[in-house]
């Protein structure tokens, strides 16, 4: 094999297996500061979120509550998928030989039933 075909074929980037799934030093550095702290990001989030609200609450003048209120609900959307899970999409499927049926039942008065059926009899 020539010296240039050994070139070609030298690995190039970091070689395998010397992560072994470990995290870059950055991340780990950055890891370790949060742990250290006292005070996280999400407190922080949830925190100003909550403050804002109760600022919102007892402002007078409707430009500076409106203001708090925008305020408050962007935070509250950062910080929602951090507390709330997504929901994962759904899809029920039926069988051509017993096909899915529903039935619901809805509380109502004798007079709702009358006129729903056209027999209305409070003309």
């Amino acid at each position: 094999m020539t010296e240039t075909a050994a070139n070609e074929k030298r690995a190039r980037g970091r070689p395998k297996g010397s992560g072994k799934g470990m995290p870059a030093i950055t991340t780990r550095v950055r890891n370790r500061a949060l742990a250290q702290a006292e005070v996280k990001p999400l407190d922080v989030l949830l925190q100003t979120m909550a403050e804002r609200w109760i600022s919102a609450q007892a402002a007078v003048d409707p430009e500076e509550r409106a203001r708090l209120l925008d305020s408050a609900c962007q935070v509250a959307r950062d910080v929602a998928p951090y507390l709330h899970p997504k929901l994962q999409a759904t899809t029920i499927k039926g069988d051509q030989d017993s096909p899915l049926s529903f039935t619901v039942s809805l509380p109502a008065s004798d007079a709702l039933r009358a006129m729903i059926r056209g027999t209305d009899s409070t003309k």
